[in-house]
């Protein structure tokens, strides 16, 4: 069985946009009224939606489709569950730090083969696409 797991960082270390803080400020102010567990039910709905349009999007099942408070946890998360016994590893020169001190330990742990793409190629598709073959099960 092929598994394919897809990470979409939302780019949060921006500021985020106008309606982004007006519907921030709307649910901080609703569980200041109603409490956390009241605000959650009344955006479920709104979650649900979300999560309904990404898979969509992603030609995935809703159920296939995580959301997650930051990039290391949810990276980390995704990375253990896609690696697998002597799997390849392709990772660029640039990847972040805390990515590769993760990346080490799982080479550690369970014979994962890390292949760090030369800086001089990192940004040739073609020099990624000859690494990439039935062994490669994350691509950073």
């Amino acid at each position: 069985m092929v598994r394919q797991s897809i990470y979409l960082n939302g780019c949060s270390h921006g500021l985020p946009d106008r309606a982004t803080l007006d519907r921030m400020r709307h649910h901080l102010a609703r569980e200041a009224e109603i409490g956390p567990v009241g605000a959650l039910a009344d955006c479920e709905a709104e979650i649900a939606a979300i999560r309904a349009d990404a898979a969509r999007l992603l030609r995935a099942a809703p159920t296939q489709v995580g959301f997650g408070p930051g990039t290391a946890m949810l990276w980390t998360r995704l990375l253990d569950r896609t690696l697998r016994l002597g799997a390849r590893v392709l990772l660029s020169a640039y990847e972040w730090g805390d990515h590769v001190r993760h990346l080490r330990a799982a080479a550690q742990r369970i014979s994962v083969v890390l292949d760090v793409v030369p800086a001089a190629e990192g940004a040739d598709p073609a020099a990624w696409a000859a690494r990439i073959d039935g062994d490669v099960a994350a691509i950073c």
